[in-house]
């Protein structure tokens, strides 16, 4: 009997002091990195920031190392490279980094990538934390011919807690980081002078030429008005160049056979010009015709028009 008793109370003492042990853990509070509404027809680089917190439990006045690692996202990857994704066929590339020149990417679980350590001293509670630590997000640039639409990528986050700092690996606990953008159609438009050079006779019409250069979001229809001009021309083949109280008339077209005027009315029967975008520039002509009437005074005769891109 004294034997076993001996055995018992050894036991006991054991269960006793694995008691005082804690268990080492460190978890990861990750607030969204959101993009907003972003213009890839640009081509230049989008940049924004989330934050990422960690807290950390395990023996009292002890440093423990946590190390947050992002994969690559529900939107996949190339290489190095994640990709937010439209849910059909669009995706646009982008990256999370550690550093704000956004040299370092922040991964650790894909490709060549790697994650920070963070040694979190543990105070007589058991408890401690990294303040929060700002996550670097970029578009990259070079993406205007990306469709139109929401974009987004769901990051599974792995904090991983050990009691040295040489790797990643201990303890797992998983967070969500969600990386989202919105790339509404847009459009650019550069304009050039129409002029038609020195007219000396219009027993014969006088014909001009010049391009309008569009750049629209790829696989977003567009279309481009031409209002009256400053006399405001009901009709486009009749609008008015001027020199103070003289007229010049002029149309303007959407062919160059001059029988499709070129103007800002819709629907059936309309005269307005309707294409698709690409994502680059596209030149669209505008053939102008001054018509056959009597010659005015000499001068300088102008008008405007506004150049009115839908889409």
């Amino acid at each position: 009997m004294r034997t076993v008793i001996a055995v018992l109370l050894a036991l006991a003492a054991s269960l006793v002091c694995a008691t005082t042990v804690s268990a080492q853990s460190c978890t990861s509070t990750i607030t969204p990195t959101t993009y907003g509404s972003v213009d890839l027809l640009a081509g230049s680089p989008i940049d924004t920031m989330g934050n990422i917190s960690i807290s950390c439990t395990g023996t009292a006045n002890t440093t423990v190392y946590a190390c947050p690692t992002f994969a690559a996202g529900t939107g996949g990857s190339s290489g190095d490279i994640r990709f937010m994704s439209n849910g059909a066929s669009g995706s646009v590339s982008f990256n999370l980094f550690i550093d704000s020149g956004r040299s370092q990417i922040w991964g650790g679980s894909f490709g060549s990538t790697t994650a920070p350590i963070y040694a979190v001293a543990l105070n007589g509670s058991g408890n401690g934390s990294v303040a929060s630590t700002t996550i670097y997000g970029r578009i990259y640039g070079g993406q205007s011919m990306a469709l139109s639409g929401s974009y987004t990528s769901d990051i599974t986050a792995t904090t991983f807690t050990s009691a040295t700092p040489a790797t990643c690996s201990g303890t797992a606990t998983a967070a969500s980081l969600l990386v989202t953008a919105t790339y509404a159609p847009t459009c650019t438009l550069s304009t050039a002078t129409l002029d038609f050079g020195n007219i000396t006779s219009l027993a014969s019409a006088v014909d001009g030429q010049t391009n309008l250069t569009v750049a629209c979001s790829n696989g977003s229809p567009y279309s481009i008005a031409l209002d009256g001009g400053l006399s405001l021309a009901a009709d486009p083949t009749l609008r008015r160049m001027t020199r103070s109280s003289s007229i010049l008339l002029y149309g303007l077209y959407r062919d160059g056979g001059r029988t499709l005027p070129w103007g800002s009315t819709t629907g059936a029967g309309g005269n307005i010009l309707g294409s698709t975008g690409t994502g680059s520039s596209q030149i669209h002509p505008v053939y102008g015709r001054v018509n056959v009437q009597s010659v005015p005074p000499p001068g300088t005769y102008t008008d405007t028009i506004v150049v009115t891109v839908t889409n």
